[in-house]
């Protein structure tokens, strides 16, 4: 067996940067797979040329991104139950896009109003309470002052 030379390593590098630049330089064949969602690739675009002749037209291909984009947040989480748009609509701030629906936030909020009702019920019998007993220490004082 040779024992390694100088020779040896840079030729060994010089093969991993022609490997390296043989992938960098590659570029342009990326798969579809690869491209993330939000964009998609388009096989075909037609584009109708200013001042050419009826008929002729200019062929490209390549990939179309959105000139802008808004990520949608929600409070909450939840299963999307209606889609007020279309694609392609105009939408304004504040517009509902979407309609979520989570039975668990429903359920908490029946258990909300029904705690909210009990505490009313509460607060209306408390106070009934309040007047009769103020109601019958008047008539307490009344029969005193009416004995004396």
């Amino acid at each position: 067996m040779r024992k390694p030379t100088k020779k040896h390593a840079v030729l060994a590098a010089a093969v991993i940067i022609a490997i390296i630049l043989l992938f960098v330089l590659r570029g342009g064949d990326t798969p579809a797979d690869d491209i993330p969602e939000t964009i998609r690739s388009v096989e075909m675009i037609d584009l109708e040329a200013y001042g050419s002749s009826a008929g002729s037209r200019i062929i490209v291909s390549g990939r179309i991104r959105a000139a802008q984009e808004a990520a949608l947040i929600s409070e909450i989480s939840g299963t999307v139950s209606s889609v007020n748009v279309s694609i392609g609509n105009n939408v304004s701030r504040g517009q509902v896009v979407a309609t979520l629906s989570n039975p668990d936030v429903l359920a908490q909020l029946s258990q909300a109003q029904a705690a909210f009702s009990s505490a009313q019920s509460s607060v209306t019998s408390s106070q009934t309470g309040y007047l009769n007993s103020r109601l019958a220490a008047g008539d307490a004082i009344e029969n005193a002052y009416a004995r004396a």
